[in-house]
């Protein structure tokens, strides 16, 4: 009798605790896109879906080819993990997850949009200088903003190697003479999958905002010169990214090419070198990049080029000249975006400073240092963070000039604050500190403060997506930019409207482009 009553007791705590137990895994989603029925699953009141894939994998004979249309599917397919990162030289600042793969073309939807919403969608490129990271940083989490009314996307694209070389041999398959910047029609063909298959997702595909972060801030900015990208996107914000204004044009990507293919023992421009090219491991052509382009930050622009499809022109001279999407434009940056990029430069003594200065800007070294004067060695790593910083700042003035000319809701943003991890790196304000606040996640969730603000940021990007301007909802008031007033809003607590940002540093960064 007492193990029967201890049975019972048993099956009755089971079916107590089934529900739970049930609960503890989140429930399934489904939905059915142009390729074929997905499933995700279902996170408290979001909807995630992971590793969709929106281009064939571009391995083998795709492997340095425009993306190409994914097969379709009638089998559910499981979209509950993110896709592969793009391979890549780790890096211990920038956490990017694993695992890594030239399959990679994969993106992500966070949604709680209920039946017949059209929600406005934004669309994210990561950074990472067109050599590092990936959609699966936990940082680029979408839920938040999912919540707040907006469709979320992120992407992977190609990096490096795999997304960025021109070679002759590849511009004479294309047809067209074009080779190189296959990552930036990875990310177009991204946009294209949003305008095909968003609103099964309750978003609204003529209302899609691109955003983006250091390397994509400047993806953003490239998308607004590309014919190719024209009407599939309706706003732009860039975080921390300029306009390119001095990039390789092609015959010039074509022979860093070249030579990228002599490290590999590859010679010669005809389909044998090609083919010798697409037999390389991916281990091998992310070995031999790595010794010819450094890390992000210093340099990484060089990846690109004008290679006649993509862009047609240098982008600083679509933008100057008006001929870029005049879609409504957020830009700016962060207080101190040239500390993370010191470990990169290590110069240490005022001889060094002043031989990098020369090596830099030849016979306007001696303008730069009066403008950023040392007279010690523990000067010298607060004068190159504020030569980088101040690279950041004046970018992010022209193309707000630039698009302010062609669009009048134009906003420009300074984000100064600082939190326990900034204080505990040493780093101040640093590049890609805004994100966490921009997303609602990371470290912003631990402190009431870091939570404030980012709901006010999310505030201002959510009612930017939807209506290209971001004010409203009893928020700081944060005007248009014009040239005249240069004003921004200084993304702080509480915010504040400021103006001349930098100004005579601005002006003389100007006067180095002439």
């Amino acid at each position: 009798m007492h193990r029967a009553r201890m049975r019972l007791c048993l099956i009755a705590l089971l079916l107590v605790a089934a529900p739970v137990l049930c609960a503890a895994e989140p429930p399934p989603c489904t939905v059915t896109i142009a390729t074929g029925p997905i499933t995700g699953l279902t996170e408290g009141d979001v909807d995630v879906y992971r590793g969709i894939p929106y281009a064939a994998p571009p391995v083998g004979a795709l492997r340095w080819r425009p993306p190409q249309s994914v097969a379709p599917w009638t089998t559910p397919r499981a979209c509950t993990a993110f896709g592969p990162s793009c391979p890549q030289k780790e890096d211990k600042l920038l956490v990017t997850p694993g695992p890594f793969s030239e399959d990679c073309l994969y993106l992500n939807v966070w949604t709680a949009a209920e039946a017949g919403d059209r929600r406005p969608v934004m669309f994210w490129i990561h950074g990472g200088g067109f050599i590092q990271g990936g959609a699966a940083q936990t940082v680029y989490d979408g839920a938040t903003l999912a919540r707040e009314g907006v469709v979320v996307v992120t992407i992977n694209y190609r990096l490096g190697p795999y997304g960025f070389l021109a070679h002759p041999a590849l511009a004479a398959e294309a047809g067209d003479g074009t080779s190189g910047n296959y990552g930036l029609m990875d990310q177009i063909a991204a946009l294209r999958w949003v305008r095909d298959n968003i609103a099964q997702f309750g978003g609204d595909p003529g209302n899609v905002t691109i955003f983006g972060e250091s390397a994509g801030a400047v993806s953003v900015n490239l998308l607004l010169c590309s014919p190719l990208a024209r009407g599939l996107f309706h706003r732009a914000i860039a975080q921390s990214g300029a306009v390119p204004e001095s990039i390789p044009d092609q015959q010039a990507a074509k022979e860093r090419g070249l030579k990228y293919a002599a490290k590999l023992g590859i010679t010669g421009s005809g389909p044998e070198a090609l083919a010798q090219l697409r037999a390389k491991s991916s281990e091998e052509l992310l070995a031999a990049f790595a010794s010819t382009i450094p890390l992000p930050g210093s340099g990484n622009l060089d990846c690109l080029c004008v290679d006649g499809r993509v862009l047609t022109e240098l982008p600083g001279e679509t933008f100057a000249a008006g001929r870029q999407a005049a879609v409504p434009y957020m830009a700016g940056t962060n207080r101190d975006e040239g500390t993370l990029f010191l470990r990169n430069l290590p110069i240490g003594t005022v001889a060094g400073y002043q031989a990098g200065l020369r090596a830099l800007f030849g016979d306007r070294a001696t303008d730069v240092a009066a403008m950023y004067p040392v007279t010690t060695d523990t000067e010298v790593p607060a004068a190159v963070a504020a030569i980088l910083g101040d690279a950041f700042v004046s970018g992010a003035r022209r193309a707000v000039r630039w698009m302010a000319a062609v669009q009048p809701r134009t906003y420009l943003y300074h984000f100064t604050r600082t939190n326990a991890l900034s204080d505990r790196l040493g780093l101040g304000c640093f590049h890609g500190l805004e994100i966490p606040y921009v997303f609602g996640s990371g470290i912003i969730r631990m402190a009431p403060r870091e939570r404030e603000l980012s709901a006010r940021m999310i505030g201002y990007w959510k009612r930017f997506a939807a209506t290209g301007d971001p004010n409203g909802e009893d928020a700081v008031a944060w005007p248009t930019y014009t040239q005249a007033a240069d004003q921004h809003l200084e993304l702080n607590l509480p915010p504040r409207v400021g103006s001349g940002l930098r100004r005579e540093q601005c002006d003389f960064r100007d006067s180095l482009r002439g």
